[in-house]
């Protein structure tokens, strides 16, 4: 599992001063490309050799965020397949009481082949990485999604 804690600015928010949807999923994915980097695998470099368009996103929106609030995102390789992977989020907020959980995230990744678009395999490399940030912990997605393979 990766942390990456951020806090929410205002470009996060909408006019109601509120976190706008898209913006989880921004925060996800600076998460998980951080979790990348930890873990010698930079983004920028590897989408050249093996890049892993989403497939699948799904979210489940459970409290707001605001602005100023200081957010953990705790990230955790669900799924490795043969040519996908799955990844899923657990978002938190910092409360009086402690960390609250305000969503839980999901998103599934195809690598293709650079300039073709065909699925391909995983490099070992790439599956390295990710086995090395494991599996989600806690509130992230419990339930697996059903296996696809595409």
């Amino acid at each position: 599992m990766h942390t990456h804690e951020l806090t929410v600015r205002m470009h996060h928010t909408d006019a109601a001063g509120v976190v706008f949807f898209a913006q989880f999923f921004m925060m996800a994915h600076e998460a998980y490309e951080a979790a990348l980097e930890a873990r010698g695998a930079p983004l920028g470099a590897w989408l050249r050799e093996a890049p892993a368009p989403l497939v699948h996103t799904e979210a489940d929106y459970l409290k707001p965020l605001r602005l100023s609030d200081r957010v953990r995102v705790c990230l955790g390789v669900e799924r490795l397949g043969g040519r996908s992977f799955t990844v899923s989020y657990a978002v938190y907020a910092q409360r009086e009481g402690g960390w609250e959980l305000a969503a839980r995230l999901r998103s599934v990744h195809v690598v293709v082949a650079p300039g073709i678009g065909a699925a391909r395999a995983l490099p070992p490399w790439l599956r390295d990485a990710l086995s090395a940030i494991g599996p989600p912990e806690g509130d992230a997605p419990a339930a697996p999604l059903p296996p696809r393979e595409p």
